[in-house]
């Protein structure tokens, strides 16, 4: 697990928003931000019956997770293939729900 020199995690923003959206709902990005209990419990719960996966899903997208550095996503591009997963995903799914 790689740290600064404060101590504080450093992870990478694309690689956790991708978990949180296509995993969240097992806890994948908790346990992948280093937060195993909540990652346990979030598993159990199938991601809090669905509101603590779209949280997650938001605080990710936010960069506001506490003790987390984002060693990337900082860069437009990163940003912009998330908003571009996200927007196939949820297309997908309208298409399949509506078929």
């Amino acid at each position: 697990m790689a740290t600064n020199e404060h101590g504080i995690v450093q992870k990478n923003w694309l690689a956790a928003f991708l978990l949180s959206l296509f995993l969240g709902v097992f806890g994948v990005d908790r346990f992948y931000l280093g937060k195993v209990g909540t990652g346990i419990l979030k598993l159990l719960t199938f991601g809090g019956f669905g509101i603590w996966y779209l949280i997650d899903l938001i605080l990710i997208a936010t960069e506001s997770i506490h003790g987390i550095e984002w060693i990337s996503g900082k860069t437009k591009g990163d940003k912009m293939k998330a908003w571009i997963i996200l927007g196939v995903t949820v297309l997908l799914i309208m298409i399949i729900s509506i078929s």
